[in-house]
């Protein structure tokens, strides 16, 4: 019995000593600098995606006004493209439904890139928005 005491012993002993004080933090948070975005910039960067250049003569060497001004950029490319292409394939009739797929999803990705500008976010739009046309 005694053996079997001391067994009992040593386990208390491990459990007591492996428990650690539950205020103790042992992993520490990863600290991510955010840059403070203004919402005079935010205003501006949301606005070219109604014309796309705005932001670049406004301040050009500022990154979030330059990235939403390229992604805005992009979305004016596929839309034109897409309309072209869709008005040529109309004697093929396959142009009447891309014509107005192309300008819903347009419209999606306009709303979607005005909504990261007024949130402060840099986030490209799907699908389309993988290119750097302006650096």
């Amino acid at each position: 019995m005694t053996e079997a005491n001391n067994t009992n012993n040593s386990q208390n002993t491990d459990t007591t000593t492996s428990t650690q004080n539950p205020n103790q933090n042992t992993t520490e948070p990863l600290k991510v600098e955010v840059q403070s975005i203004s919402s005079n910039d935010k205003l501006i960067a949301a606005l070219g995606y109604l014309i796309f250049f705005l932001p670049l003569v406004i301040e050009p060497k500022s990154d979030f006004k330059t990235f939403h001004a390229n992604q805005s950029l992009l979305l004016l490319i596929f839309v034109v493209l897409g309309n072209i292409i869709g008005m040529i394939l109309t004697f093929i009739l396959i142009g009447i439904l891309i014509v107005p797929l192309v300008n819903l999803f347009g419209f999606i990705l306009f709303i979607l890139g005005i909504v990261n500008a007024f949130n402060g976010e840099k986030k490209r739009l799907p699908v389309i928005g993988q290119f750097d046309l302006l650096k």
